[in-house]
């Protein structure tokens, strides 16, 4: 590995939660504070109820 992919494998945590930042500062000075937070809490929702209640074969077998 060359220094470029040391940086990105050891910092990779960093460099995420950043970008998320990033994007949820833009959104927050786009949208507004409440809308944000509504999505935020929409996409989490989503994220949860896909994690608890869809399995990857299920989700496997609606696509063959």
């Amino acid at each position: 590995m060359n220094k470029f992919d040391d940086f990105l494998y050891s910092n990779f945590g960093k460099i995420i939660g950043g970008v998320i930042a990033l994007i949820i500062v833009l959104l927050i000075f786009e949208i507004g504070i409440l809308k944000t937070v509504i999505l935020l809490l929409a996409v989490g929702v989503g994220v949860f109820l896909g994690k608890k209640y869809i399995k990857a074969e299920k989700f496997k077998d609606f696509f063959k």
